[in-house]
Parts: structure tokens; C-alpha cells; sequence
């Protein structure tokens, strides 16, 4: 990318092990961000997210949808309740396997989320985000 990271701090959040490696790795390779954070569960990510002061917030979350106990979009609905005025500021974008145009409909109803994006991450897909 040449220079250097487009955000200080990205957090992922996906119920798979193998899925959070390759995107980790994806992440490195594409010099996209100093620091990542990975969780395999959701509900343990919305805990850090409340305890986190504004400082440790992420500057991007890449989450996925399809999870077992916590989906994406419960997680989703727990940041727009959450009590921490903070959170409303998190910017999501979300990776998925999943292609439903319902799904990227209802995800548009969540102030938070700015994109939509299919799995695999790749070094091309986030190299060309748009942050805004």
C-alpha cells in the first residue's frame, strides 16, 4: 500500500478460528492496520467494546453475520442500545459468506455500518476500502 496503514486499530469478529487467521494474515499482508483485534465471540467483543475507553475503540470493525448464540446483526442491535454514547461512532463493515440481498438491506438500517463485503477477505477487497 505503500504509505503505511489506512486505521491504527481494526477488530474482527467471527465465530471462525480458520476464517480469523486468514483475515488476520490478510490484514498484515496489506499493511491496513497497526493493531487487530480478533473475537470469536460476539458477546465477548460488545463486552470490550463497553469497557473500552475512546482511545482503545476500534477505528473499523469487520463483522460477520452468520454466528451461532450472538449473530452479527444481535450484535449490531446491542451497540445501538448500548448505554455508551461512544459506540454509536463505531464504524462496521460487514464480511460475510452470505450473499442475501435481505441481508444487506436490513444491515443498512444500522447507522454504524458503512459497507458490505463477501468473504474471503482479500488483499485487493481491503486495500480498496472506502472508510467514510
Amino acid at each position: 500500500m505503500g504509505s503505511g496503514p489506512k486505521i491504527a486499530h481494526l477488530m474482527l469478529i467471527d465465530d471462525s478460528d480458520i476464517d480469523l487467521f486468514v483475515e488476520q494474515k490478510v490484514v498484515e499482508m496489506a499493511g491496513f492496520a497497526s493493531r487487530v483485534s480478533s473475537y470469536i465471540s460476539p458477546a465477548e467483543a460488545l463486552d470490550s467494546l463497553q469497557k473500552a475507553s475512546t482511545s482503545e475503540l476500534p477505528d473499523l470493525i469487520l463483522l460477520d453475520l452468520n454466528m451461532p448464540v450472538m449473530d452479527g446483526f444481535a450484535l449490531l442491535e446491542a451497540i445501538s442500545q448500548s448505554p455508551n454514547k461512544i459506540l454509536e461512532k463505531l464504524r462496521v463493515i460487514i464480511l460475510t459468506s452470505s450473499n442475501s440481498p435481505q441481508d444487506q438491506e436490513r444491515a443498512k438500517n444500522y447507522p454504524n455500518v458503512i459497507g458490505f463485503m463477501s468473504k474471503p477477505l482479500t488483499v485487493q477487497s481491503i486495500g480498496g476500502l472506502s472508510l467514510r
